[in-house]
């Protein structure tokens, strides 16, 4: 998603915007040690941020530090997605030496997640949020009263829906920003207030009614 005037202004106010709130190493095992099979199959990645020390280990820390954190709105097909997309374009955006303040309290950490939600994030969120509004949308008591075309209105009001929050998304990500400074998933914020299913409901009854001038015309 390109966003090149949002993310100037989105950089700029983030780089402005009020501070909020002021691992043991692992022995290498011998040739002769016996791995478990689940160990194989799976090999543990080590997640602290203090502990990476290139891209590629940088890329699966942050994907497991992703995947991990509980969400709200998005299902865990739709984090897969976000999570492994943002995680892929982390070394054009930092350094495994930023990484390792993802996680602290401070200017520099939050000019590193700044930087992640600016520069990967949001070029990975625009086809995932349009997949869940569609989603949203055909489990809505509004949808479910149409016999037909609920696929065709679904569609429409998530591009209709879209187009307004990439017009916004400076101003959502700020918000989230001042309830969870931490935070490396601010539509997640969003999409669990109330105005999200007001506007989506918005949205389908305004598309329900084109289609149906549309037939008639």
């Amino acid at each position: 998603m390109k966003h090149l005037n949002i993310l100037a202004l989105f950089v700029i106010t983030l780089c402005g915007f009020a501070y909020i709130s002021a691992a043991a190493h692992a022995q290498s095992a011998s040739d002769d040690d016996v791995k478990p099979l689940g160990e194989i199959l799976n090999p543990r990645i080590d997640d602290d941020p203090q502990n990476v020390q290139d891209s590629k280990n940088m890329a699966k820390a942050f994907y497991k530090k992703c995947m991990g954190t509980r969400s709200l709105a998005f299902s865990n097909e739709e984090k897969d997605m976000m999570c492994a997309c943002t995680a892929a374009n982390l070394d054009t955006v930092i350094t495994p030496k930023e990484y390792q303040s993802i996680n602290s309290d401070s200017v520099r950490g939050r000019d590193v997640r700044g930087k992640i939600i600016a520069y990967s994030y949001l070029e990975c969120v625009d086809y995932i949020i349009e997949s869940k509004l569609k989603a949203d949308c055909m489990v809505s008591p509004i949808i479910n009263e149409i016999v037909r075309g609920k696929s065709q209105i679904c569609t429409c009001s998530a591009e209709k829906y879209n187009d307004i929050l990439k017009k916004n998304t400076s101003y959502i990500i700020m918000d989230a920003l001042k309830h969870d400074p931490m935070t490396l998933n601010p539509f997640e914020h969003y999409f669990t207030t109330t105005n999200h299913g007001d506007n989506l409901d918005n949205y389908i009854r305004h598309c329900k009614t084109k289609m149906l001038y549309e037939k008639h015309n």
